[in-house]
């Protein structure tokens, strides 16, 4: 689960991103 979290929050930062 070490590299779903990552992934997670790199798609979450990219759609928080304008």
């Amino acid at each position: 689960m070490g590299h779903i979290k990552p992934l997670i929050g790199q798609m979450y930062w990219k759609s928080m991103q304008p």
